[in-house]
């Protein structure tokens, strides 16, 4: 009998780690969904704005625009990303440009309603759609 009450606890707690296990899993997939469900835009600084687009199989897009006074310029660059947590647990995306380095790191700050804030060299990234 004995046994059996120690078998039916050890199954509860079990099952209760795997759903722990399961649940930290899936935050971060909730959070890449999150990423590549639309385009991220920023403004780095006046007359400096880019246009951020995930996709699911680990590539991005960076379409950026600068204008100065009469003069503009546009450029498209792609490259790798991928996902993963910084030290206290926040997801953090890491950006790898060809031909650079080291990566670009998109800081992720989650707010109490359960949203994740993204920023990049300090400037915010807004949702775009």
């Amino acid at each position: 009998m004995k046994r059996r009450i120690c078998l039916i606890i050890a199954g509860i707690i079990l099952v209760a780690i795997l759903a722990f296990a399961f649940y930290k899993l899936s935050a971060g997939d909730s959070f890449e969904k999150t990423l590549v469900s639309s385009e991220w835009y920023v403004q780095m600084s006046e007359g400096t704005t880019a246009v951020y687009t995930f996709h699911k199989n680990g590539t991005f897009d960076c379409e950026a625009h600068i204008a100065l006074g009469e003069q503009e310029a546009s450029m498209t660059r792609s490259g790798t990303y991928a996902v993963d947590k910084d030290e206290s647990g926040a997801p953090r995306v890491l950006l790898q440009y060809p031909n650079a380095n080291a990566p670009v790191e998109i800081t992720c700050t989650e707010k109490e309603d359960g949203t994740v804030r993204m920023e990049i060299a300090g400037c915010e990234m807004q949702k775009n759609g």
